[in-house]
């Protein structure tokens, strides 16, 4: 049988809204893990309002890029990862602005760890 190609695409700034992790970050442990550790390494850089973008549906200022990019960056690796994790291989993947980073990091250009800095 043939399996059909299968296409991650990362979107850019403006995707983002506050608490957009919060349902999957309470339900799915390699998901929440990896968001906690996004937020560990780029709390110290961007201060602390980034963990409520991401976990907190009421919080405000979303839309600041201080907090925009680095939310989509950890949360769109965690959910491709996640993906991934349940055996969905992407064939290719595509992004736009931040989410080309998201492609690259996930390719092997750079560490979860350096896009998250």
């Amino acid at each position: 049988s043939h399996r059909p190609r299968l296409v991650f695409m990362f979107p850019g700034q403006g995707a983002q809204h506050a608490g957009m992790a919060r349902d999957l970050h309470r339900d799915h442990a390699l998901f929440r893990k990896l968001v906690d550790e996004g937020i560990a390494i780029a709390v110290p850089i961007v201060g602390d309002g980034l963990r409520a973008q991401l976990l907190d549906p009421e919080a405000t200022g979303g839309d600041a890029t201080l907090y925009a990019q680095p939310g989509l960056f950890i949360f769109e690796y965690a959910l491709a990862r996640l993906y991934m994790s349940w055996g969905f291989e992407p064939d290719a993947m595509v992004g736009h602005s931040i989410g080309e980073f998201v492609a690259a990091c996930l390719a092997g250009v750079f560490t979860f760890e350096e896009g998250c800095r």
